[in-house]
């Protein structure tokens, strides 16, 4: 059943915005270290599985360590070697920051 609001009168199942975290995005910085990938992002993030879609010359990575909240470093079944094109995908849902962000897409070669 469909209820009309007075005027003045708000309605108290609706979500006050004031209260809805402001959602940010991680951007990454890419580097090689023992061959393997090394991600620092500018705000903390979190793992919450391999993120298979991160890729090295079209490679997914095999394993991950979160050295830090904002430092993850990603193993290769290939050594990660320098000219090396790399992907970090838009919307992963792998990697997230702690407000519900999304890491930014990017690539490149290291």
């Amino acid at each position: 059943m469909l209820t009309l609001l007075r005027k003045g009168q708000r309605n108290k199942n609706a979500i006050d915005n004031a209260y809805v975290p402001t959602v940010t995005s991680a951007l990454a910085t890419s580097s090689i270290v023992s061959n393997k990938w090394r991600i620092t992002f500018n705000v903390p993030v979190m793992v919450k599985a391999l993120p298979t879609d991160f890729t090295v010359n079209g490679a997914a990575p095999t394993a991950f360590t979160q050295d830090s909240p904002t430092q993850v470093t990603l193993t290769y079944s290939v050594n990660v070697a320098a000219g090396q094109a790399w992907i970090v995908p838009n919307g992963s849902n792998n990697i997230r920051t702690q407000s519900g962000g999304h890491v930014a897409a990017a690539t490149g070669t290291f």
